[in-house]
């Protein structure tokens, strides 16, 4: 299927469930992305945009759908990404699934689930697996997670074991997450070290072992219905791969 027809028949089947939203409590979320990139010493620049819808019906539950175009150099890979949160009395769940037609570098099917029990105050436990099936790899990673939560703070600890089962090596991966609010803003710090971590972060491919990422976030409130979202990030893997990159999203709820 040639890509603008991927890209029509991925846009209809976002659009169709939309029709139901009307009534409910929903928002609309379009965000572009930048990136500088080095690759064995090559320059490259990834660029993406698209659009994510969700619908909550209660706390805690909600359906999304993301629609997204990733183009790097001058190739292109639509996507097309659909999940759901669900809260069962003292535990959370996430189910997500993407599909990428005709991919060229993105997974042509991800699978991830997740779900999280409180174990004590304010501190919950929880394991999530994510499969990533891309014409040239096969990667599957298990993410065990403690996070804590202070009013509207949060900090998380999750440690990702995998296997890149093509390549023939393992992932293993620690990450941090921080996430502070002072009145109308949000700042978020996200941290990750360990051994072949483009490769979990779906972009295999890096060449290295060992790297890093770090990404700071800042989210302000505009309004009651308006926050606007700057992400920037860098992220390296040995001496064969760097990542700077450049995010912004605007989340509307009518």
């Amino acid at each position: 299927m040639p890509k603008p027809a991927s890209a029509a028949l991925l846009a209809a089947l976002v659009l169709s469930p939309l029709q139901a939203m009307a009534e409910a409590d929903w928002q609309v979320t379009p965000r572009i992305e930048h990136s500088d990139v080095v690759i064995n010493g090559r320059d490259a620049q990834w660029r993406s945009h698209g659009v994510t819808f969700e619908r909550a019906s209660a706390p805690g539950d909600a359906v999304f759908a993301t629609l997204e175009r990733h183009q790097r150099d001058d190739v292109s890979d639509d996507s097309l990404q659909l999940g759901v949160y669900r809260r069962f009395g003292q535990w959370n769940a996430l189910a997500q699934a993407q599909i990428t037609p005709d991919a060229d570098f993105l997974p042509e099917r991800t699978l991830e689930v997740q779900a999280d029990r409180a174990v004590a105050s304010n501190l919950r436990a929880g394991l999530g697996y994510r499969r990533l099936d891309f014409s040239h790899s096969d990667i599957g990673i298990w993410s065990p997670q403690l996070a804590y939560y202070h009013g509207d703070d949060e900090f998380a600890l999750a440690y990702k074991i995998g296997r890149n089962d093509t390549l023939d090596h393992d992932i293993r991966i620690v990450q941090l997450r921080a996430l502070k609010a002072v009145g109308r803003h949000r700042i978020g710090v996200y941290l990750a070290r360990g051994d072949y971590l483009f490769d979990a972060l779906g972009l295999p491919g890096g060449g290295g072992s060992s790297g890093w990422s770090a990404n700071l976030a800042y989210a302000h409130a505009l309004n009651a219905r308006t926050t606007l979202r700057v992400e920037l990030g860098r992220g390296t893997e040995a001496d064969s791969f760097r990542q700077d990159s450049l995010a912004v999203s605007l989340q509307y709820r009518p």
